[in-house]
């Protein structure tokens, strides 16, 4: 999938840091079965297991904050994509952790 194509309203699951722009995105995985997109900062301290830090929004919402993403062009099920500090996507099957 192409995150530039998705629709606006995109289910896009996110963590509190990236909703307060207080963290940059650092991680992304389209879900197997829904194609929901997650999108969380990778902190240590961010418990995405408490709903009260993780929110809602449609991916249009993080397409039009987050400049990042326009770099992510494919990003299919079972694929994380990992934001590398030289702004780089590094893209993973989540069952093996071998590069794509």
């Amino acid at each position: 999938m192409r995150i530039v194509d998705q629709p606006n309203n995109l289910t896009t699951f996110i963590c509190r840091h990236l909703y307060e722009k207080t963290r940059p995105i650092v991680y992304v995985v389209a879900d197997d079965l829904d194609g929901t997109v997650s999108m969380l900062c990778g902190g240590d301290d961010c418990d995405v297991e408490d709903p009260a830090n993780c929110l809602l929004v449609g991916i249009g919402h993080m397409r039009d904050n987050e400049t990042a993403l326009k770099e992510l062009t494919e990003l299919n099920s079972g694929i994380e994509a990992y934001l590398t500090k030289d702004k780089q996507w590094i893209l993973t099957h989540r069952e093996t952790g071998v590069n794509q």
